[in-house]
Parts: C-alpha cells; sequence; structure tokens
C-alpha cells in the first residue's frame, strides 16, 4: 500500500472533465474513407432523379413537353407539377407558415427552381433533363429589395395577390409577409430628438451561401408490402421532414422513418425541407423502387437556401459624454420567394452591440420590420439563418468590452413562440432605468 498522494493535476487528468484533453473516437473512419454519406448508399434496383431548372428569375410556365425525355431508352417518369396536382403533392408547407411549390406551379419565382423530376440512372436523367422542352414567358423579375413594397412592383406570388392578412399578421402588399416591432416607439423617438449627440448609419449585411462540402440529398424507399417509408438524407432537421413528409403524402408519421447519416456540413443550409426531398419520397411510392437525388455544386449555390441579404438603417442617441440614451433599428429582410422562416421571433440575425455607460430603459427600441422580399434572381426559400436581432448585455449580463467601460444595456430581443401576437405580449416592458 502506498501513502503517495496524487497531485491535483493528476486527479483532474483522470476525470477528463472540463478543460481537459479529450481523445477522439470518430477520426479513424474518416481518415480511412469510411464515411457514410448519402451518395455512398446504393440500394437494390435503385433510380436516380435530376431536375430541370428554370432559366429565368421570374417567368410564366406555357408549355412542358417530356414526350422526347420519356422516349429516351430507361426513362421511367418525368414529373411535373400537373402531374402532382391530382395527389395534392405539387405545393407544401413550409417551416413558417407558408406553403412553397414543389414543383413550378404555372411560374418559376427564381433562376433555377425546379421544374421537372426526371428519374432513371444518374447518366441517363442527365440526358433526358437536357431533352425537356419548356416554354416559358418572360416577367419582370424583382432585384431590389428597397423597390419590392413600390405600386408598380411585380406580383411574385399570384397565390397571395390580394391577401390582407397572413400566417404572422396583416399584409401591407402582396410582396410583404410579416412586421415585427418590439420596444417603446414614443419614448426612443422622444430621446432621439432631444439628444445632443445622434448618429445614422445604414449597413447592407449581403446575401451569403453556406456552401457545405456536401451538397443536399437524399434517397427515399417506399416499401409497398407494409405501408412503410425510409428515407435517408443530410437533414439537420429530420423531424421536420418527417411531419412534412407525412403532411403531403398522407402516410401517418410512425410509419416515416427519417435517417441522417454523416453530414458533410450543414450550416443551417440543411434543416429546411427541400423539393428534392418531396420528389424522390413521391417517385419512389409510384415506382415503388428506392430514389436518389444528390443535388451538384452548381445546383447548391444556385438554388439552396442562402443566407443573410439584410438591409438595416439605424439611429442612435448619446450625450455629450457618451452615454447612449437610445437606439432604432430598421431592417429589411430579402426572404426569397417562399416564407421558410423557422421562427419569426428570430428575425434578421444582426448583433448590435452597445458600449456605453448604463443606457436608460426607457429609451430603448428594437424595431424590426423584414418585409420578407421575395426576390427571384436567385433561390427563393428563405433565410437558413432566419433573423435574429437582439441587443447583448442585460442588466443580468455585463461585458467588459475594453478597459473601464462597462455595458449595461436593458435587453430587448426575441420571444420564440413563433407567434408574433403573442410575442409582442409578452416581450418586456420599457421602465425607466
Amino acid at each position: 500500500m502506498t501513502t503517495e498522494t496524487e497531485s491535483s493535476q493528476a486527479r483532474t487528468q483522470k476525470l477528463e472533465g472540463l478543460g481537459t484533453r479529450r481523445k477522439r473516437v470518430e477520426d479513424v473512419r474518416f481518415t480511412q474513407g469510411k464515411g457514410n454519406y448519402i451518395d455512398d448508399f446504393k440500394l437494390p434496383g435503385m433510380l436516380f432523379g435530376d431536375f430541370v431548372r428554370a432559366p429565368y428569375g421570374h417567368a410564366r410556365v406555357k408549355s412542358i413537353d417530356k414526350k422526347a425525355a420519356l422516349a429516351l431508352p430507361g426513362v421511367k417518369a418525368v414529373l411535373t407539377a400537373d402531374d402532382l396536382k391530382p395527389l395534392k403533392l405539387h405545393w407544401m408547407p413550409t417551416l413558417a407558415g407558408d406553403v412553397q411549390a414543389v414543383l413550378a406551379d404555372e411560374k418559376v419565382l427564381f433562376q433555377g427552381e425546379k421544374v421537372a423530376f426526371v428519374v432513371e440512372d444518374r447518366y441517363v436523367a442527365a440526358d433526358a433533363v437536357d431533352l425537356v422542352a419548356v416554354e416559358y414567358e418572360d416577367l419582370p423579375a424583382l432585384v431590389d429589395p428597397n423597390q419590392s413594397m413600390a405600386a408598380a412592383a411585380p406580383v411574385l406570388r399570384d397565390d397571395l395577390q390580394g391577401k390582407t392578412s397572413g400566417a404572422h399578421g396583416p399584409r401591407k402588399h402582396h410582396n410583404h409577409i410579416f412586421t415585427w416591432e418590439v420596444g417603446d416607439a414614443a419614448g426612443t423617438a422622444r430621446a432621439i430628438s432631444d439628444a445632443p449627440v445622434a448618429a445614422t448609419e445604414r449597413i447592407v449585411y449581403q446575401r451569403v451561401h453556406p456552401c457545405p462540402l456536401e451538397t443536399c440529398g437524399c434517397v427515399a424507399s417506399m416499401d409497398k408490402v407494409n405501408g412503410h417509408l425510409t428515407v435517408w438524407g443530410t437533414f439537420q432537421a429530420p423531424h421536420a421532414v418527417r411531419t412534412v413528409a407525412s403532411l403531403i403524402s398522407g402516410i401517418p408519421e410512425h410509419k416515416i422513418r427519417i435517417v441522417s447519416p454523416d453530414i458533410g456540413g450543414g450550416f443551417g443550409n440543411k434543416v429546411g425541407v427541400y423539393p428534392g426531398y418531396i420528389c424522390s419520397i413521391v417517385a419512389s411510392i409510384v415506382l415503388g423502387v428506392p430514389v436518389k437525388w444528390v443535388e451538384d455544386r452548381m445546383e447548391n449555390l444556385q438554388a439552396t437556401a442562402f443566407a443573410r441579404d439584410y438591409h438595416m438603417s439605424g439611429e442612435i442617441a448619446a450625450t455629450q459624454e457618451g452615454r447612449i440614451t437610445a437606439l432604432r433599428v430598421r431592417v429589411l429582410a430579402d426572404h426569397g420567394a417562399f416564407d421558410a422562416l423557422f421562427s419569426i421571433s428570430q428575425a434578421t440575425r444582426i448583433q448590435l452591440r452597445l458600449i456605453g455607460r448604463q443606457a436608460p430603459r426607457r429609451c430603448l427600441l428594437l424595431r424590426r420590420t423584414p418585409p420578407n422580399v421575395r426576390l427571384v434572381a436567385q433561390e427563393g426559400r428563405g433565410s437558413v439563418w432566419p433573423a435574429r436581432a437582439w441587443m447583448l448585455g442585460s442588466p443580468r449580463r455585463r461585458h467588459r468590452a475594453i478597459p473601464g467601460v462597462s455595458r449595461t444595456v436593458p435587453w430587448y430581443g426575441t420571444i420564440a413562440s413563433g407567434d408574433n401576437p403573442k410575442a409582442r405580449r409578452g416581450a418586456p416592458s420599457a421602465s425607466t432605468a
């Protein structure tokens, strides 16, 4: 028996807790090429799907001729919106209470939108895509979010024209989705008008693409014997995929199995439900064999959900000594042709950091107005990192930003309810510091 006492460092090393080195266990199979990604899946009888995509940002689909594609040896099916309509599968719900066209229904709303789905061998399907003849009527495209709600702005979503209310409140224009506002508007206006120092700034947070190494894809396999559907895919939110698949197919959720294998990056890009998933599921149900869809890099860059694209105007008021007294922010957010924002209370991803001395709570306004412009020159699904506008540094969170200066800023932030009226009622009320 030894009476030697272990050092604190030795005991901590044995615990392998926070701050200690951890041995990685997942690296070996990846470095040996044994990862299991979607394009590695090979099932008996599996077919491949490919899309005919629109070359226009905004256009009416006048006709689709698929005879030549169907005549190509080996092609099993060419699906269009007209094929999906009898089954009520041509539109699907989004995560934001909107609906999205699975395949372009009478109009295309962004360049690269899916018009038809061709099923066969991977290379035959790619050849057949070129044989599908689509006649378009070019329409005015909206490319400037600041002109999206002008009187002369083109009507992009015909299904929304004339509607005065949406999933998250009243609509001001056929291109407007929602406005979310929080704070003390009157108090902030007074503070800004009375302030000895005031500054305004306009900032554009440009559109970006998450661009994961692995593009989006899936394999759908419908077992007609027991009525069970299995879908493997690059899913960051598998439960959302299962719910949407159940809603549009009528298959109960307990009979749908969603599997997310190794995923080569996502960055929020793979949270939403893409038409490729639904088309693969429909094709597998119809044909009775597994169907795989994997987009290529050009398709991923052109037509997968983007992020950011915010046009921000801010006003800040302060004393001569540098004490911040008020903040007012307005954000115009372009979320594309179909609103897929998964929470309206996370509208416009901005981090506003105030470095000052005790900003009075009564003067703080955080105003966010994301009209959700339907930009039709690129992917129109919605921002993957949808909107988050917040103040860092509540009365309970003080950060040392620079030596000798603290941030003590009341927090007016997001209430992640997905219910706009409830979010407004639950927002912190203004009070005097």
